[in-house]
């Protein structure tokens, strides 16, 4: 089965502290397992990687799926997801493209209630479709339920889970 519909995928990772050890393995085991996914449907994919703890930065922009490898992390620093937003809010602008975009949230959890306001608030962000990946043992999601209805615990997943956001 191909897919024709090119999609857009941006991958939002937590790079904070907490993500040393069990979480980041988790991430990168993950990864894998979904770039694998969506290999075998060959699906027509474009994906970029925002990393994120005190400072966010754009590190894979736009690449196709059959070249995308994920790069090397460097961890450390604190947790702030609104850096992280405020940089997919300008890459989503340039763009001018929503429809078709899907974000994938990889964190152990942290997401103040001023986050999901502003998330809920921003027009870009209504229109792409947010999944939230829980990453270790110990990921506090519970927060994000009020962010998106897509949550993943990495540590519970099974084979085919990513493909069905396609």
């Amino acid at each position: 089965m191909e897919n024709h519909n090119k999609k857009k995928i941006y991958l939002l990772l937590d790079t904070s502290s907490s993500m040393i050890g069990e979480p980041i393995e988790a991430i990168k085991q993950s990864i894998k397992v979904m770039i694998a996914e969506w290999q075998e449907v060959k699906a027509n994919i474009e994906i970029s990687v925002i990393v994120y703890a005190t400072i966010a930065r754009e590190c894979v922009r736009n690449m196709p799926l059959q070249q995308f490898s994920l790069p090397h992390l460097i961890l450390g620093g604190l947790s702030f997801f609104e850096k992280a937003c405020h940089l997919l809010y300008q890459c989503l602008e340039k763009e001018k493209q929503t429809n078709e975009v899907l974000v994938f949230l990889f964190t152990d959890g942290n997401i103040t209630k001023n986050n999901i306001i502003n998330i809920q608030q921003n027009d870009i962000f209504k229109k792409v479709t947010w999944i939230v990946c829980g990453a270790g043992a110990e990921a506090d999601i519970s927060g994000f339920e009020k962010m998106t209805k897509h949550i993943l615990i990495l540590n519970t997943l099974t084979y085919g889970e990513f493909q069905r956001f396609l």
